[in-house]
């Protein structure tokens, strides 16, 4: 059930994030407030694959930790999961904060 709960999300927040970029952010990071084309946003203002890049990897990390539970594990291994999950989302928090700081600072 987790499973499929997380690629739910994962799916809307793919597909939003298409949107975001795609009909909004793309062409104000370009200047060209007609032209919609992802792939030519990476190619002329190449600080957006950073930018992509640190969404992504935040998104993943919250996932990632989404999925590993430490309730399903005893002893040891549940301690030294909490203590992963802990440090996953930290990373994800500071990946997704640095990619939205990024893109207010840009457009």
């Amino acid at each position: 059930m987790w499973l499929t709960l997380v690629a739910i999300a994962a799916m809307m927040n793919g597909i939003i994030a298409y949107g975001a970029f795609k009909e909004s952010l793309g062409p104000r990071l370009m200047s060209l407030p007609d032209h919609h084309c992802l792939y030519c946003m990476l190619q002329h203002r190449p600080i957006s694959i950073g930018i992509v890049g640190l969404f992504v990897l935040g998104i993943f990390s919250c996932h990632m930790a989404a999925l590993a539970d430490p309730r399903r594990c005893e002893n040891e291994a549940g301690e030294r999961l909490t203590f992963l999950n802990l440090n996953l989302f930290k990373g994800a928090v500071a990946c997704l904060l640095a990619s939205w700081l990024m893109t207010v600072a840009l457009v």
